[in-house]
């Protein structure tokens, strides 16, 4: 009997130390199993200057696992394996979305975040975003004012793009953009007053005039057009203000751009005139109706035969002493042609 109790708490004793290693064996397998399911990244974020950013953000995407950069920019994360990018952001900076590989070390650089030209406006005091804009405020990107076609006058651009605005040319003749004296003014919600009433300019914070500035080197343009919007200006911007912003260049290749534009042009209507025998003819009547009553023009009263010499057809004698030409004929081709040639770096 000793014998037989003995040999039953030795199997208790050995059945109590297989369950005990078992377990632990089973407990081994799921920590190695779950830390094969894991891995550990590190990595530095920078901005576009090379230095470090403190405070950004990483986190796997599609989850809640991140953390932040320290004070040199660097970084570690504990990541399951079957992630398969980082989201990394800071405020003021673009976001951007970094594949998880093999590797364990991740260095970012975050870029500038450019804002769209018709998500913000430009006022008087900086730029703002259009839904916070209060006063009457209108933009024009490049390409629309491009639109109006070949102009050689950046005031014709506006023609027709911007309600309320509206751009008069009261000349076509060529050559005055050259000379500083353009022919077509701007009015913004009418002539307010009778000495001129042209908008206040200014080209990138500078007030100069719109003479010299090319179509191609505008990047964008507002027109503030009530007095929420000019208040900023004082008296000067009392007919309204044109904030022209010119383009700047970007870090990168070198980007050559070149347009060329040919217009052709003609009189779409030219009155209708007398030549001068016709001419002649009438002032002829007109001394003879009023001959009675005033004496003196008969002083400018042209001979019958001499007025049949300036009649066409003309002999060559009479077209040199007698001349009847058609000026607008002579002077005016039937169509004129303007080329214009644009080369951007």
């Amino acid at each position: 009997m000793k014998n037989e109790a003995l040999r039953n708490f030795f199997l208790k004793r050995l059945q109590s130390l297989f369950a005990t290693f078992f377990l632990v064996g089973i407990l081994s397998l799921f920590q190695l199993s779950a830390s094969a399911q894991q891995k550990t990244i590190t990595g530095t974020v920078t901005g576009d200057d090379k230095a470090s950013i403190p405070g950004a953000s990483i986190v796997v995407k599609g989850t809640t696992i991140g953390t932040v950069t320290d004070f040199n920019g660097k970084f570690t994360l504990v990541i399951p394996t079957t992630a398969k990018a980082l989201i990394v952001s800071f405020v003021g900076l673009a976001p951007q979305e970094v594949p998880i590989g093999n590797g364990n070390v991740y260095n970012v650089m975050l870029t500038e975040n450019k804002i769209k030209i018709d998500e913000v406006v430009v006022v008087g005091y900086g730029a703002q975003k259009k839904e916070s804009v209060v006063g009457s405020i209108a933009q024009l990107s490049n390409e629309k004012l491009k639109q109006t076609g070949n102009v050689t006058d950046l005031r014709q651009a506006l023609e027709g793009q911007i309600p309320g605005v509206v751009a008069l040319t009261t000349s076509g003749e060529p050559g005055g953009i050259l000379t500083g004296e353009s022919a077509t003014n701007i009015f913004i919600r009418g002539q307010n007053t009778w000495n001129g009433g042209q908008p206040l300019v200014l080209v990138d914070g500078v007030e100069r005039s719109m003479n010299n500035i090319d179509v191609n080197e505008v990047a964008s343009m507002s027109v503030l057009k009530d007095a929420s919007a000019t208040a900023v200006f004082g008296v000067k911007g009392a007919n309204g203000v044109i904030l022209i912003t010119t383009k700047r260049g970007t870090e990168g290749k070198t980007t050559l751009n070149f347009s060329y534009n040919s217009t052709a042009s003609m009189l779409s209507k030219q009155p209708e005139k007398l030549d001068s025998y016709a001419a002649m003819m009438a002032k002829n009547e007109i001394i003879e109706r009023e001959g009675v009553l005033n004496q003196p023009s008969w002083g400018a009263y042209v001979p019958y035969d001499i007025v049949q010499r300036y009649r066409l057809p003309q002999t060559a004698e009479y077209a040199q002493i007698y001349p009847n030409v058609d000026w607008q004929d002579a002077m005016f081709k039937k169509m004129g042609f303007a080329h214009r040639l644009t080369l951007n770096a």
